[in-house]
């Protein structure tokens, strides 16, 4: 199961369909609190936004990190934000990989590059992102 926690609608929707069109099992969520909620079922992978409404997501990682329930997930952080200094502050944080939404130059996002992706078997296509 991947839990996507992503704010914004047609992102979100994005990444679903695309994942559930591979045959994997997700289940997305738009605020913080769906998200934790959800925790009760412990997921194989979570894609986490970094600015979402009522907690941003450095701060959901750092708590994922800290609970030795959920310290073990693998967590990618899927964000517009793409300086430097939010890449070096995502993975400081614990992320095991950061990917960022845009695609450049008619190139896929990095989400079909990341190794823990590929653990899972996603195509190397990304036609549907």
């Amino acid at each position: 199961m991947i839990y996507l926690l992503e704010d914004d609608d047609s992102i979100r929707k994005l990444v679903d369909y695309t994942l559930k069109s591979q045959n994997y099992q997700t289940e997305s969520f738009a605020l913080p609190s769906e998200f934790w909620k959800a925790m009760a079922q412990k997921p194989d992978l979570i894609l986490l936004d970094i600015m979402l409404p009522e907690e941003d997501g450095i701060s959901i990682l750092k708590k994922l990190r800290a609970n030795k329930e959920t310290s073990g997930i693998p967590v990618i952080m899927l964000t517009a934000k793409d300086s430097e200094f939010d890449i070096v502050t995502g993975l400081d944080s614990g992320a095991d990989d950061y990917v960022t939404k845009l695609a450049r130059g008619g190139k896929c996002s990095g989400l079909y590059t990341s190794p823990w992706v590929a653990k899972m078997r996603l195509p190397p296509s990304c036609s549907s992102i």
